[in-house]
C-alpha cells in the first residue's frame, strides 16, 4: 500500500475553474500536489490542513474536488483523508504544530506499518520539511499495549466524491520505529536539500514523459511551477508549445530567437500542416487526422499544377480565397487549352462565381492540360489521391461520431493512417514544390531530443 502524506499551505498554487451555475469545481491547474499524485498514484492521500487551508477546504472543498478530477482523468478514485486542524496555524512553526504532526504521522505508521509512506512537503511552507522530518525521527518511550490507541471507529474517511469537510482526528499512537535503531536527525540543510532534490527529480521525470508524448502545453504548465529548470529549456518548450497555434512565420521567429530554427528542418505552412497530420497519427488521434487530412489535398494538387505545368490557378480565383472567379476563367485561356471542347469544361465545369475549387475540378484540369504519354503518372496518382483518400474519408468524417481506430479506417479504404500518410508524402515529394526533407519529417523528434538534453 502506498500512502502520500501532504501538509498543505497557501503555497500550493491550486487554481480552479468553476461552473457558473453550480459553483462546482470543473478544472484545476496542475499544482505541486496534483503533479505528485499523478506521478506516485498513491492508494491513500492524507491531506494535513492547518488553519489557513482548512478554511479553504471547508469553504468549497477545493483540494478534495481537485483530487477527484485528477482521479477521473487517470481512471481511478483516490481515497482521500482530509485532516483539518483549524485550531493550529500553519504560517509559523509552533510547538503545537510540531506535536500534532508527530502524533498524526505516528498514528498513520502504527495503523499501516507495512505501507510505503511518501512525504510531500512542496505544497507547504519550507519549515514543514524540517517539522515532518523531526516527527518521523522523534523518539518515543514504549507505551503499554493496553494504552496504544487504535483509530476510532468514528474516524471519517473522506472519499473524493463526498461533501464531508468536518475535521477528522487521528489519535496519537506510537511510531513503528524502535528507539534503539532510530536514525540520527539530519541537519535542516540536509533535509531541505534532500526534499528539493526529490521534488526536482520528480518534476524532470514528469516533463520527460510529457515531452516524449508531444504534450508540450501540459509540460509547459508543469515546468513553470519549478524554479530550477534551465532558461534555455523553458524558452524552447514555449516555442514547441506554439506549433500549430500561430502562423508558421511567427513560430519560426520564436525558434530563431531560441537558436533552434534548424531543428524545424525548413519548410512552409504546408510542411507544418503535413507534420501535424503525422503527429496525429503517431498519437493515435485518428479522428483529428481524418478531419484534418481533407483540407490539404486541394492545396498539394494546386502546388503540383503550378510545378508540373507552370500554371498558377490563383489568378482564376477571387482574390484571397479558394473560390473560382468565373469571369476570369471565361476571359482567358489556360495555357492555350481552356476551350469549351476540352474535358475541363465538360466534366466538370468550374461553376459560377463563388464556387470553391475542388479536387474534382483540379483533377479534370490536369487531364485537360496534360499530355497523356508524358503526364500519365501524375494523372493516375492525382486520381488515386482524390478517390482513395478524399472521397472515402469525407463521408466517414462527417457521419461517424465514435472514436476512430486503424481497423475502422482500413475498412473504408483498405489503408491504414500510416499508409495514407506515405501516399500523401510521396505525392508531395514527386510532384510539388512543398519542402518536405528528411530533416523536416523528424523535426518533432529533433526538438524532443534537444529539450530532454537541456533538461538533463
Amino acid at each position: 500500500m502506498k500512502i502520500l502524506f501532504a501538509p498543505l499551505g497557501l503555497q500550493d498554487t491550486l487554481t480552479e475553474s468553476r461552473d457558473p451555475d453550480t459553483e462546482a469545481l470543473t478544472a484545476g491547474e496542475e499544482s505541486p500536489l496534483l503533479a505528485r499524485c499523478r506521478k506516485e498514484m498513491p492508494d491513500r492521500i492524507v491531506l494535513y490542513l492547518p488553519k489557513e487551508t482548512a478554511a479553504l477546504q471547508a469553504q468549497d472543498r477545493r483540494y478534495v474536488q481537485a483530487l477527484a478530477l485528477l482521479g477521473m482523468e487517470l481512471g481511478t478514485a483516490f481515497d482521500v483523508r482530509a485532516e483539518s486542524r483549524p485550531e493550529i496555524s500553519g504560517e509559523v512553526l509552533s510547538q503545537a504544530l510540531a506535536d500534532d504532526l508527530t502524533d498524526t504521522l505516528s498514528a498513520i505508521r502504527e495503523d499501516y506499518p507495512d505501507a510505503e509512506l511518501i512525504i510531500h512537503t512542496d505544497s507547504a511552507p519550507a519549515f514543514f520539511s524540517d517539522a515532518v522530518q523531526g516527527a518521523l525521527t522523534a523518539e518515543h518511550s514504549a507505551a503499554p499495549a493496553e494504552d496504544i490507541a487504535s483509530i476510532s471507529d468514528s474516524a471519517v474517511i473522506v472519499p473524493a466524491d463526498t461533501d464531508d469537510t468536518a475535521p477528522v482526528e487521528l489519535p496519537a499512537a506510537e511510531p513503528a520505529i524502535d528507539d534503539t535503531t532510530a536514525p540520527a536527525e539530519p541537519s535542516a540543510n540536509l533535509a531541505e536539500t534532500t526534499a528539493a532534490d526529490a521534488a526536482n527529480a520528480a518534476i524532470r521525470n514528469m516533463l520527460k514523459t510529457l515531452i516524449t508524448q508531444f504534450e508540450y502545453r501540459s509540460a509547459l504548465v508543469v515546468a513553470k511551477q519549478s524554479g530550477s529548470l534551465p532558461d534555455a529549456f523553458i524558452r524552447l518548450l514555449e516555442a514547441a508549445a506554439l506549433r500549430g497555434t500561430i502562423g508558421v512565420g511567427a513560430m519560426q521567429q520564436v525558434f530563431r530567437q531560441c537558436g533552434a530554427e534548424a531543428l524545424l528542418g525548413g519548410g512552409n505552412q504546408y510542411t507544418e500542416y503535413y507534420l501535424q497530420l503525422a503527429l496525429y497519427v503517431r498519437k493515435k488521434m485518428y479522428g483529428e487526422f481524418v478531419h484534418a487530412v481533407l483540407p490539404i489535398l486541394p492545396e498539394i494538387i494546386i502546388s503540383a499544377i503550378r510545378k508540373q505545368f507552370g500554371l498558377d490557378i490563383n489568378k482564376y480565383c477571387i482574390y484571397g480565397s479558394r473560390k473560382w472567379d468565373h469571369n476570369k476563367l471565361m476571359l482567358e485561356q489556360m495555357t492555350g487549352k481552356f476551350k469549351e471542347s476540352y474535358v475541363y469544361h465538360t466534366k466538370p465545369r468550374p461553376g459560377n462565381l463563388g464556387v470553391y475549387v475542388t479536387t474534382a475540378n483540379l483533377t479534370a484540369l490536369i487531364e485537360n492540360i496534360s499530355v497523356p504519354k508524358k503526364d500519365g503518372k501524375i494523372m493516375l496518382d492525382t486520381l488515386k489521391l482524390r478517390s482513395e483518400i478524399e472521397e472515402k474519408m469525407r463521408g466517414f468524417a462527417y457521419y461517424s461520431v465514435q472514436p476512430f481506430t486503424t481497423a475502422d479506417l482500413q475498412k473504408v479504404n483498405a489503408r491504414s493512417p500510416e499508409e495514407m500518410l506515405l501516399q500523401i508524402r510521396d505525392y508531395i515529394r514527386n510532384y510539388t514544390d512543398i519542402p518536405l526533407s528528411d530533416e523536416a519529417l523528424r523535426s518533432y523528434d529533433a526538438v524532443n531530443e534537444k529539450l530532454i538534453a537541456l533538461l538533463g
